[in-house]
C-alpha cells in the first residue's frame, strides 16, 4: 500500500470486448486494438482452468484507486467462497487475509495467480484495504473457462482455439 510508485510512461489502449459473463460469473476477456511493442517487455502469463486445484499460495497484481501496479501477497492457500447472492456458489477464490499489501477500489478485474505463476481468478470485490486487508473474492478461472457453451461467454473458446484441451 505504501510502495514505490514505478513508471507510468509505458501505455497503450483500445480493445474491444470478445467474451464476458452474465450476472453469474465476474469475468471478461478483451482483445487488444494493438500487440504491446516490444520494447514494453510484456509478459504473457499462462493459466490453470482446471476445477478445483487449491493453490498453496496467492499473489494478486492490481492498480489500487488507479494507481501504477502493485503486488499483493497471500503466503496461505485461498478457500472456495460465495461473493453474494448475484453470483453462482462456490465460484470463488477468497482470501482470507492478505501478508503483503492489499487490494483497493479499483482492483477489480484484477488477477490472482498460484505459486506457480498461473492466473487462477479475478477480482470481483470485497472487504479489503491498506487499514484491514481481509475477505477478498477471485471468480474462478474454472468457471468462467467453459460453465456456458456461448462463445461470447466462455474463455475457452477465444484462449484454446485448437481445442487442444490443455488446461
Amino acid at each position: 500500500c505504501n510502495g514505490p510508485d514505478g513508471s507510468a510512461n509505458k501505455t497503450i489502449s483500445g480493445a474491444k470486448i470478445v467474451a464476458c459473463g452474465d450476472s453469474l460469473l465476474d469475468f471478461t476477456l478483451l482483445e487488444l486494438f494493438e500487440k504491446p511493442p516490444f520494447y514494453y517487455k510484456p509478459y504473457y502469463a499462462g493459466l490453470d482452468a482446471r476445477k478445483d486445484i487449491s493453490p498453496s499460495s496467492t499473489y494478486c497484481i492490481h492498480h489500487p484507486q488507479g494507481d501504477v501496479k502493485k503486488i499483493s501477497i497471500d503466503y496461505d492457500a485461498p478457500v472456495i467462497g460465495n461473493f453474494g447472492q448475484l453470483y453462482q456458489t462456490y465460484t470463488h477464490w477468497r482470501i482470507k487475509k492478505w501478508e503483503v499489501g492489499s487490494t483497493q477500489s479499483g482492483s477489480s478485474g484484477s488477477p490472482l495467480f498460484d505459486q506457480d505463476n498461473k492466473l487462477i481468478g479475478t477480482l470481483t470485490g470485497g472487504e479489503a484495504t491498506c487499514d484491514n486487508p481481509i475477505n477478498d473474492y477471485f471468480q474462478k478461472i474454472s468457471h468462467s473457462w467453459n460453465d456456458y457453451s456461448l462463445r461470447t461467454r466462455q474463455l475457452k473458446y477465444w484462449l484454446d482455439p485448437l481445442n487442444k484441451n490443455v488446461n
